[in-house]
């Protein structure tokens, strides 16, 4: 895992930590309305710092322009992986424009959540 998707997956662990915690605060509210229990008081200011912590991972990812790296990173490797295809390709003798209708048409199923394994796999 490079740092970028590092970052990516600690930002979510954070935000998921503060959705958790409001979870349990909304809860406590409900069952303890009018308690000043310490652990209701625990509750709150756990969802507090965890608020506090998932803002500043989001403050950063913004400042830092992770969407932007990470497109650029994710743009290399479609590069790299179309170069590998087309250079095996060319030193096959396959047809390209083939290939690469039904390559196509099978990523955008992949992506789109259509592909399933009881799917013709000689292409339509």
């Amino acid at each position: 895992m490079g740092p970028f998707e590092a970052f990516a997956a600690l930002a979510s662990e954070a935000v998921a930590l503060k959705d958790y915690f409001a979870s349990r605060v909304t809860e406590l509210r409900v069952l303890h309305a009018r308690s000043n229990d310490a652990a209701v008081r625990a509750e709150v200011a756990l969802y507090e710092r965890a608020m506090d912590r998932a803002g500043r991972f989001l403050t950063d990812w913004v400042r830092l322009g992770i969407d932007d790296r990470l497109v650029k990173v994710q743009e290399e490797q479609v590069r790299v992986v179309t170069e590998a295809l087309d250079r095996t390709l060319d030193e096959l003798g396959i047809s390209h424009p083939d290939v690469k209708r039904v390559l196509g048409r099978h990523l955008r199923a992949i992506e789109g959540g259509t592909l399933t394994p009881s799917d013709d796999k000689r292409g339509a």
